[in-house]
């Protein structure tokens, strides 16, 4: 199937904003939950359902089966900051000055409140917050330091995760400022895995708004370098030669089981049949962890298809016919 990523969620918020209610009924019953799982730097063939065959993604899989798989499903920008302004926005990120990766801390001199989401752009999570929903942005934001660009103040009920791009999966006592895992602006303890960590967070979440509607933004750093596997997971992948190869499939197992975490919470609170469950990447590959794009010319940071072409998974049991490609 054939279809843009940043221009479907561009038009749910801007129905959001004229007319969500026609969309899905008048009743509050009927709008569903929306829950968008964005993995960073995968590779276009690196899961189940895009063909890839050295390691497994079963969660992904099953929801591919019973969903739609969009094969050129494509993000507005070959890297992180400017593909989630895009996407948060449901406009080009040039419109309002975000076409460049922010820097992984600001230089010196540099005023950091000058490198963020505009304060002009509303955000995806804003358009649902008039709705009624109550929203979430868990994992990475990437979209500025400064209080002004924070997720607690650009749409985002809560916010439980990291500002800046990229982080160790591993605990550490120090970290770049940006780096460190925050609940609304209270530094967390470092948990023993990040992706299992925010699995779990967005079980709870749904566990806490299982009887109210709510919109659920789970951006994942994996698989993001640095290349941390879990020890049990690398030794699941032992077959594997490559090194990086191998930690990129430990890493894709724990994010792959984070997935299966929070469909499975959605089935078991009872709310799976009217919630939107949509999974891609941000962009393209990256060149760092060994990722595959499978016949697309490129990678993450070029303008070929490898750098902006990514999987797309969409499934609303409730809402239209699965097992779509």
């Amino acid at each position: 199937m054939r279809n843009l990523v940043w221009m479907y969620f561009g038009t749910a918020w801007m129905l959001g904003i004229g007319g969500w209610e026609k969309s899905f009924g008048e009743k509050e019953g009927k709008k569903p939950n929306i829950v968008i799982i964005l993995s960073d730097d995968a590779g276009y063939g690196d899961f189940g359902f895009m063909g890839n065959g050295d390691f497994k993604t079963p969660a992904l899989d099953q929801l591919a089966k019973g969903g739609v798989v969009f094969r050129q499903a494509y993000v507005t920008a070959s890297v992180c900051s400017p593909s989630r302004a895009g996407f948060l926005s449901g406009r080009y990120q040039q419109r309002f000055g975000h076409e460049m990766n922010l820097p992984p801390k600001p230089l010196k001199g540099d005023d950091p409140k000058l490198f963020g989401l505009a304060e002009e752009v509303e955000t995806l999570g804003g358009a649902m917050k008039r709705l009624g929903y109550r929203t979430i942005c868990l994992g990475k934001w990437h979209l500025g330091y400064a209080k002004k660009y924070h997720p607690n103040v650009r749409g985002f009920d809560e916010f439980v995760g990291l500002l800046a791009g990229h982080r160790s999966y591993f605990p550490k006592e120090k970290h770049p400022r940006g780096h460190g895992l925050e609940r609304n602006g209270k530094v967390l303890k470092d948990p023993a895995y990040v992706t299992d960590f925010l699995g779990e967070e967005a079980v709870r979440f749904i566990e806490r708004n299982k009887k109210r509607k709510f919109f659920m933004y789970l951006s994942l750093t994996a698989v993001h370098g640095p290349m941390h596997g879990k020890e049990g997971d690398l030794k699941t992948y032992g077959q594997i030669e490559n090194k990086r190869r191998r930690t990129l499939a430990a890493m894709t197992k724990s994010m792959d089981e984070a997935v299966g975490k929070v469909v499975g919470k959605l089935k078991e609170v009872g709310v799976y049949e009217n919630t939107l469950v949509v999974f891609f990447n941000d962009n393209g590959g990256a060149g760092g962890n060994a990722s595959r794009n499978g016949k697309l010319r490129g990678r993450k940071g070029d303008h070929f298809e490898g750098g902006i072409r990514v999987p797309m998974v969409m499934r609303w049991p409730g809402g239209f016919k699965g097992g779509v490609k």
